[in-house]
Formats: structure tokens, C-alpha cells, sequence
């Protein structure tokens, strides 16, 4: 697996070039500046919703940060449904299924989501047709 720059110090720079306080970030993010700063200090995992709103603010594509927010948030820490569902759903919308597919080799390892993950299939499935 190839190492991926934490999304955190991405941001971070980001900030930093472009001379933003925390507080003007947040604004103009929509995100609160504590759940911000909790996110930059690496003390809350961050949602889809505030991935695409920095990404978006950041002027990036939707889904830069996908590669890396799957490797922070599902590969080097133990995975949460209320955020990997939404993952797996952007990640099929952009298209983006090495993503996908990286996940879930290591998400199946965990047997407690298989159920959820047939689920979230069937319904791409459906959707495909």
C-alpha cells in the first residue's frame, strides 16, 4: 500500500499558504472552529460532509481526499459504519472503486459489517439496472 499524506497536515498547509486563522476557516467551511480544531488535532474523525466541504474550499475536485480519508479513517484505525457507508456510496457516485475495493480487503476482515456491506451491494446493484 502506498503511504498517503494525512489529510490533516494537507489541510494545514493549506491554511497556512493561504494566511487563514482557524476561525476564518471554519467560516467559510460551514464547520464549527472546535470541531475543526478536534479534526486538526487528530481528536474527532471527520465526516464525508466535512471532507467535502474543505475539500470544496480548498478549490480540490470532489473526492481528492478519498484515497487518503480510507486509509485515515477505515485501513489504520478501526472502522465505524456511520462513516463508512457514506464512503462506500460517494466513492461508487465518483466512480472511484480502487477505493472501494482498498476498503473493503481490509473492512472483511472484520466480519461484523458483512451483512451491512452485502446490503450496501445489493443496493448498487440495484441502482446499476
Amino acid at each position: 500500500m502506498e503511504l498517503v499524506p494525512k489529510i490533516r497536515v494537507l489541510i494545514e498547509k493549506h491554511m497556512r499558504e493561504q494566511n487563514l486563522k482557524s476561525q476564518h476557516f471554519s467560516d467559510i467551511t460551514g464547520i464549527n472552529v472546535g470541531t475543526l480544531s478536534a479534526i486538526l488535532k487528530g481528536n474527532r474523525p471527520m465526516s464525508m460532509n466535512q471532507l467535502n466541504q474543505i475539500t470544496s474550499v480548498m478549490g480540490l475536485e470532489k473526492g481528492y481526499f478519498y484515497e487518503s480519508y480510507g486509509v485515515e479513517s477505515f485501513i489504520e484505525f478501526a472502522p465505524h459504519w456511520r462513516r463508512l457507508e457514506p464512503y462506500l456510496y460517494e466513492c461508487a457516485e465518483l466512480g472511484k472503486l480502487d477505493c472501494i475495493q482498498q476498503v473493503i480487503t481490509y473492512v472483511t476482515d472484520d466480519r461484523s459489517y458483512i451483512e451491512q456491506l452485502f446490503e450496501v451491494a445489493e443496493r448498487f446493484f440495484a441502482l446499476k439496472d
